[in-house]
Parts: structure tokens; C-alpha cells; sequence
């Protein structure tokens, strides 16, 4: 498999401990999108790393993947300091 050790287990944490607690903040969709992306990748090649991995797999989501969510950060962030930080 192309990712090393630890590194899948790496990935899969990556933003888990720094991650939001409001559900409006989470990236989770994006994250799980990427990782699978990678995986798609690991099968097929074994001699790619996982920064380049990560890299091909982005350039490969569609163009409008990250629009929506972008779009909307003005929103959730408006969202999160109505709610002090908290959930929204």
C-alpha cells in the first residue's frame, strides 16, 4: 500500500484534534472525500508519497467541490459568533 505506517492513521486524525465543535465549522465531508481519493490512488500506485498523493488527489476533485463550502463561510462563521463559539 502506498501510504506508510501510521500514515493512513495520520490522515484519518488530522483534524480531529483541532477540529471545530460547532457541526457548521466541520470539514469532515472534505477530509473523508480526500482520503478516499488517496486510497483510489494507494491501489494503483505504490511508489507515490503521501504529499503527493494528497496533492494529485486534490487537483482531481471537481471544480465546483469546494465552492459551495467556501461560499458559505461567511454565513457560518456569522453563525458561530452569534452562538459565542459554541454549536449552531
Amino acid at each position: 500500500m502506498l501510504l506508510p505506517s501510521g500514515s493512513r492513521n495520520t490522515l484519518l486524525n488530522l483534524d480531529t484534534s483541532i477540529a471545530p465543535k460547532s457541526p457548521e465549522m466541520n470539514i469532515e465531508d472534505i477530509r473523508d472525500a480526500l482520503l478516499h481519493a488517496v486510497e483510489e490512488i494507494s491501489t494503483t500506485s505504490h511508489s507515490m508519497d503521501l504529499l503527493t498523493a494528497l496533492q494529485d488527489s486534490w487537483c482531481e476533485f471537481p471544480p465546483g467541490y469546494l465552492q459551495t463550502p467556501v461560499e458559505s463561510m461567511p454565513r457560518r462563521v456569522g453563525g458561530l459568533l452569534r452562538a459565542g463559539g459554541g454549536p449552531t
